[in-house]
């Protein structure tokens, strides 16, 4: 019963993203925004639905405000520039963002505590998700994206991101190796590194003009893929 239902959110995400690709660009406007809120909003109806099934609480509320976050994010960052302030939108968007990612790494920080890790864990993904931030940054740069008055706040959201990423991973693999299954460790991990990929895919479309249509579809693909495979996670993260 419960994959039937996540299987059926799942093709509604996919019937949702598709028709908010097609329509997404150049004309954003109410209708834009409606589609890519509708997107949003199947994510953390999956969330809810994935946590009604593992019948836990462990993760649930930090899981559930981080996919809120997002879903404000997506709207605060999709209405300008025909909808709203640039500066306004897009510190909102970022804000929003940071603190879903701070939500994610909370959550993942709980679920590790039901695994013995090695003492020295902590320091070890710290210095990962800094060698990535810094790999990333300097990526960005050197294939010349101008990131200008938004320098210091990339940097400061890349770690972020980097940190739930290099989390994420590390409970995949913990999941894994506690007889959970390859599949829990799949969602987890690729989920939240999909999560990456369309955020390194969507600076470099912003920082380089901002118009390239493939790139769009690439972010919103990876994206929404990512967020949905966090959503079903809580099947398996989500402990009593």
């Amino acid at each position: 019963m419960r994959f039937a239902v996540l299987t059926v959110l799942f093709i509604a995400e996919l019937f949702a993203l598709k028709h908010y690709i097609k329509i997404m660009y150049p004309k954003i406007g109410w209708n834009t925004l409606l589609a890519k809120s509708l997107c949003s909003l199947i994510f953390v109806i999956t969330a809810i639905f994935a946590q009604s099934f593992s019948e836990g609480r462990f993760v649930f509320n930090t899981m559930l405000a981080a996919f809120i976050c997002s879903f404000f994010g997506d709207v605060f960052l999709h209405v300008y520039p025909k909808l709203g302030n640039e500066i306004v939108n897009y510190a909102l968007g970022g804000v929003s963002f940071l603190v879903g990612h701070v939500l994610y790494i909370v959550s993942f920080v709980k679920a590790e505590k039901a695994f013995v890790l090695p003492g020295n864990i902590l320091a070890v993904q710290i210095a990962s998700a800094a060698v990535l931030c810094i790999a990333v940054n300097v990526l960005m740069r050197a294939f010349g994206m101008k990131l200008g008055k938004f320098g210091v706040p990339v940097i400061i959201y890349s770690f972020a991101l980097m940190i739930m990423v290099v989390k994420a991973v590390t409970l995949g693999y913990m999941l894994a190796s506690s007889g959970r299954g390859v599949i829990s460790a799949f969602v987890t991990g690729i989920g939240a590194v999909m999560f990456a990929a369309s955020d390194i895919v969507l600076a470099s479309d912003f920082f380089t003009g901002g118009k390239d249509l493939k790139k769009k579809t690439a972010n919103m693909v990876l994206y929404y893929g990512g967020q949905m495979l966090l959503a079903v996670s809580l099947l398996w993260i989500n402990y009593n």
